[in-house]
């Protein structure tokens, strides 16, 4: 949706510290959401993301998982990628 690739943009234009999505790719097709998976995941991107999803192809880029289970932190995996 076009709604959703302004507010990625408008949130990243600033290249925050921090950036913390929460399904934010979940209406865009698998080949977009792969793309953008790729760039804001990559190395030279200089915020730290931090990304809540189901969407599995976040785990690509992933270098740390944590599980919660009822608000507890429930499993930590480092790096996951």
């Amino acid at each position: 949706s076009v709604s959703k690739r302004i507010l990625l943009a408008r949130a990243i234009v600033h290249n925050p510290k921090i950036l913390i999505l929460k399904d934010a790719l979940e209406h865009f097709d698998s080949k977009e959401a792969t793309k953008i998976i790729e760039y804001l995941g990559h190395p030279d991107r200089p915020w730290l993301l931090i990304v809540s999803s189901s969407d599995h192809d976040w785990k690509k880029i992933a270098t740390k998982r944590i599980r919660l289970k009822q608000g507890e932190i429930s499993k930590v995996n480092s790096n996951y990628a």
